[in-house]
């Protein structure tokens, strides 16, 4: 027995009004129709087991298991979170061999670390009236990266709901006041990714990847849901990087724009994934969150 599920976060091109605020000129994104994918009714959150086919079979999957690891944080595992008697996150510990942690630059700045955040796991609650964020080491020793990141965003649709810095250019946001998603992972220009209709039910996995002449931002696996470009220099801001706020090229790492919503996992790797690595980190968030990705051919 199967079900049929509906994304639900589908992007539709922007109006020709939207190039004022700034966003990359490049290629736009395409009209898209919603895209259904099927899943087995007796799916459940459970690990995933290598498919490499080495080692043992049943051993559990994680994303160490994939070469060029560069950051991974993981609202699960509550040893990696650091928090104080409010339950406040003192420090979002890296479980990568790089030992970049994130962490409040005072204490009633740090999010909250909730229980049963995302489909009954613990991740960490960021709220923008409390103007609460991290901030972490900077990643410009890269050349190149792909970026995983599980969140569900609580602000409402018209809100300035800054996500994250990374990159050299503007305010990334999760949505603009305009409705739109704007990012600029690794790159030196934001991007305008789309129309975003964030609902508060449902998580997402965010993927973006920034190499040599490659930027490309998609949604729970569908490469129709988002923004691709060949135009784009990869470029990590050299102050640090920003979780759960934003800010631009002259503020480097002082917040202009918080988010509202939970961050349950970051992954970030130093090149871009492809083939079977690809298919099991989808796999392994999917499971894990109860998000369902895009097969390959589109569904």
């Amino acid at each position: 027995m199967k079900r049929r599920f509906s994304l639900a976060l589908i992007f539709a091109l922007f109006p020709a009004g939207g190039a004022a605020l700034g966003a990359c000129v490049g290629d736009e994104p395409a009209p898209v129709t919603p895209v259904y994918v099927e899943r087995d009714s007796g799916q459940d959150d459970k690990d995933v087991t290598s498919t490499d086919g080495g080692g043992d079979q049943n051993t559990p999957w994680n994303p160490s298991k994939v070469g060029g690891l560069f950051l991974w944080l993981d609202g699960t595992d509550s040893d990696s979170v650091k928090r104080n008697a409010d339950n406040q996150v003192t420090e979002w510990t890296d479980k990568s061999p790089k030992g970049k942690h994130f962490k409040p630059t005072a204490p009633e700045r740090g999010p909250f670390f909730t229980t049963s955040a995302i489909a009954d796991k613990s991740a960490i609650a960021f709220n923008a009236a409390s103007s609460q964020y991290l901030v972490g080491p900077p990643f410009s020793e890269l050349q190149g990266a792909h970026a995983f990141l599980i969140f569900k965003t609580k602000a409402a649709a018209q809100t300035n709901n800054g996500l994250w810095k990374f990159g050299t250019g503007d305010n990334t946001f999760f949505p603009f006041s305009d409705g739109a998603f704007y990012d600029g992972f690794g790159s030196t220009l934001r991007k305008l990714s789309g129309l975003a209709q964030p609902n508060a039910d449902v998580p997402h996995l965010y993927e973006v990847v920034s190499t040599f002449q490659r930027w490309q931002g998609t949604f729970n696996g569908d490469p129709k849901v988002g923004y691709s470009t060949t135009s784009n220099i990869v470029a990590f801001e050299p102050a640090g990087s920003l979780l759960g706020a934003s800010a631009n090229t002259d503020a480097k790492l002082t917040p202009q724009y918080y988010f509202t919503g939970v961050f349950g996992e970051v992954l970030i790797y130093e090149k871009e994934i492809l083939g079977a690595d690809l298919a099991n980190i989808r796999s392994y968030l999917s499971a894990k969150w109860q998000i369902n990705i895009a097969k390959p051919d589109g569904g």
